[in-house]
């Protein structure tokens, strides 16, 4: 039996972890960026720095946080490097820095939990009298940085980069794609942040997929996007039409942890659970 389609709607990136492995489990997958990534300017981030007292650690909770910060390698931002020490979440976000500025991380957390990892590194490392600079997005949840300074002295959010809805989505060459098999196979869409609902939620073609797609379910990868998939799709005028949307068609399913690797193996787990129905 044929397995559902699975909606990405997340930015494109390389060597997506995701979709990759979606794909080795079988799963025909359509990628349909609705969300992008864009970085600050050098100079804006440089503004933002200099007011802040010298960091002792510079903690990275993604890839782009230091893509963004590092993105001018002749920028003041590199100088910072043989005075403090560097934090980040995860093996393949410290090989992916190593590989961006030459420097590995002097502690990497191994959970993926961003709430977690502060508590691990208050734990280890965490100092009444330490600087901590979060380069972090728009987006960022604020409870990391509060975590963090439980243990720590200053911890100084940096805005580096912005998701904004990405241009012009509704004409992606895959949506005739999607709404055509939509009705001969459920459509499951995953979500892996607030701003891809919101985009999801005001996107016209979205909409058409919501109101011909009988099979639909969604998938977030935590509690808050979770939040506001409720929020946003019981607000829309089409899920107060349409029956098929009200309460129990708009619940989320979501991983006990907040990764790739939990969301694409809570999928694989719940499509088993529908062959056998």
């Amino acid at each position: 039996m044929q397995k559902p389609i699975v909606l990405l709607t997340h930015p494109q990136r390389d060597n997506d972890p995701l979709k990759s492995r979606l794909e080795e489990l079988a799963f025909q997958v359509i990628h349909i960026p609705l969300v992008s990534v864009g970085y600050e300017l050098p100079e804006l981030i440089q503004q933002k720095i200099a007011i802040l007292p010298p960091p002792n650690w510079l903690f990275f909770t993604s890839r782009h946080g230091f893509q963004a910060f590092f993105q001018a390698k002749q920028s003041v931002m590199l100088s910072v490097l043989p005075t403090c020490k560097l934090a980040v979440i995860g093996q393949k976000t410290n090989a992916a820095l190593l590989e961006t500025v030459g420097f590995s991380a002097q502690f990497v957390s191994q959970q993926s939990s961003a709430l977690a990892a502060a508590q691990s590194f208050n734990t280890q490392k965490g100092k009444p009298n330490q600087s901590i600079w979060w380069p972090c997005g728009s987006l960022a949840d604020q409870a990391f940085g509060a975590k963090l300074l439980e243990k720590n002295g200053f911890v100084s959010p940096i805005q580096v980069y912005h998701t904004e809805k990405t241009p012009d989505s509704a004409n992606h060459k895959d949506w005739q794609t999607l709404l055509d098999l939509s009705n001969k196979l459920p459509v499951w869409v995953v979500f892996t942040s607030s701003s891809a609902v919101s985009a999801f939620s005001e996107n016209p073609c979205c909409n058409r997929l919501v109101q011909q797609c009988s099979g639909l379910q969604y998938f977030c990868i935590g509690q808050p996007t979770a939040a506001t998939l409720m929020e946003k799709m019981t607000q829309s005028k089409i899920n107060q039409e349409k029956a098929s949307l009200k309460k129990g068609n708009t619940h989320a399913l979501v991983p006990k942890t907040p990764s790739f690797t939990a969301l694409a193996n809570l999928i694989e787990d719940t499509a088993k659970r529908w062959h056998n129905n």
